[in-house]
């Protein structure tokens, strides 16, 4: 709503000067600022979710080792990453289906908390 008013402004008070190349290059400068600050504001607030979620890290994190634990001599959670990934996955929605933070969240952004949290903190555990 922010970026179309600023457009709306833009294209108002440059009425007359839309043809030029200062305008277009004003407005793609315009536009790239807007994209960032956007992609910037969404990382943010996955980031925000995600302190919010710490109860349910802790409690996947807890998970992710009694399934380590559990492992015998071949043991597809700690030798193949891909698994490793599905099954934290698993883990993490779990219990952010338990928690209160959890029931709050749409899928996506939980899916989005995942995502920040497994590569943060635990991609380095899939390759060790």
């Amino acid at each position: 709503q922010l970026a179309a008013s600023v457009r709306e402004l833009l294209d108002e008070q440059g009425r007359d000067l839309q043809d030029t190349d200062a305008y277009r290059g004003a407005l793609r400068s315009l536009e790239t600022v807007l994209e960032e600050g956007f992609a910037q504001i969404k990382q943010k607030n996955v980031e925000l979710w995600k302190v919010h979620s710490d109860e349910a890290t802790r409690c996947a994190l807890r998970e992710n080792e009694a399934a380590h634990k559990n492992c015998r001599y071949v043991c597809l959670f700690t030798w193949v990453p891909m698994v490793h990934k599905a099954k934290s996955r698993k883990h993490l929605l779990n219990c952010l289906s338990r928690s209160g933070t959890g029931t709050r969240m749409s899928q996506s952004m939980q899916n989005q908390v995942f995502e920040d949290w497994y590569n943060k903190d635990l991609a380095h555990d899939a390759a060790t």
